[in-house]
C-alpha cells in the first residue's frame, strides 16, 4: 500500500448492501483500505438500492447523487446486483438517457455526479458474483455487467470487474460458509473474510484513479 498517495483524500464509497454498514460484516472493503492508508472514508451505501432499483423511492444511484460531497477527491460506485431482477424487461442500450431502463439510469447516476463535480476522480465498480448468478451461468448479473462495462467505455470511465475477477465464489458451499458466514447461506453478501478478499483489487483501483507517482 502506498499511504502516502491516499492518506489525505476524502474516498465516497456510493453503493448497495456491500458498501452498507449492516450486520452482514464487521468489516467492509473501505475499512481495510482506510487502515492502511488513512483515506478518509464518507459512506453512501444503501441496501437494496441500485442504478435503477427504488427509483420510485427516489433513492436509485441516479438520485442519491445530488447528496455526494463536493469536495470528494475520489468516487467509487459499486453495485448493484439489486437492478438484476430488471435486466429481461428493462435493460436498455448504452446511449439511453433518462430513466426508463437501467442503462437510462447508469448514465443519469454519473452525469448527476458530474454535476456535483466534473473533475473528480470517478471509478464504477462491477457487483460481485452472487450464488445463482455468477459468469459460468451467463445470466442477467452477466448481461448487466456487459452494459455496465460498455457504458464506462464509451464514457471513458474506469471500470474494475468485480464480477468476473473477485476472487469470490459463492456458489462453492465451502466457500461460502468461510467468506459468507454472516448472509443467512444466500452467497450474495461476503463477511469479514470476503470483504478482505476483494479489499486489494479497490485499492488498486483507486490508486489508479489518483495517479501514483
Amino acid at each position: 500500500m502506498k499511504k502516502k498517495e491516499l492518506e489525505h483524500l476524502k474516498w465516497v464509497c456510493f453503493g448497495d448492501s456491500l458498501t452498507e454498514e449492516n450486520l452482514r460484516t464487521d468489516k467492509h472493503y473501505f475499512d481495510y483500505i482506510a487502515e492502511k492508508t488513512g483515506i478518509e472514508i464518507v459512506n453512501m451505501g444503501l441496501s437494496g438500492s441500485g442504478y435503477f432499483r427504488l427509483k420510485d423511492e427516489n433513492k436509485a444511484f441516479f438520485q442519491r447523487a445530488v447528496n455526494i460531497p463536493a469536495d470528494a477527491d475520489v468516487i467509487t460506485v459499486f453495485g448493484s446486483g439489486n437492478d438484476c431482477e430488471f435486466v429481461e424487461n428493462s435493460l436498455g442500450a448504452e446511449t439511453d438517457t433518462g430513466s426508463d431502463t437501467i442503462c437510462d439510469c447508469i448514465n443519469e447516476a454519473i452525469d448527476a455526479i458530474y454535476a456535483v463535480n466534473p473533475t473528480v476522480q470517478l471509478g464504477i465498480i462491477a457487483p460481485t458474483p452472487w450464488h445463482d448468478n455468477t459468469p459460468a451461468e451467463n445470466g442477467t448479473m452477466a448481461q448487466y455487467c456487459e452494459k455496465l462495462a460498455a457504458i464506462c467505455a464509451r464514457r471513458s470511465i474506469p471500470y474494475l470487474d468485480l464480477f468476473h475477477h473477485s476472487g469470490l465464489r459463492p456458489n462453492d458451499e465451502k466457500f461460502r460458509a468461510l467468506a459468507y458466514s454472516k448472509d443467512d447461506g444466500n452467497g450474495i453478501h461476503p463477511d469479514e473474510t470476503g470483504h478482505k478478499m476483494i479489499s486489494p483489487h479497490i485499492c488498486a483501483f483507486l490508486l489508479s484513479l489518483v495517479g501514483t507517482y
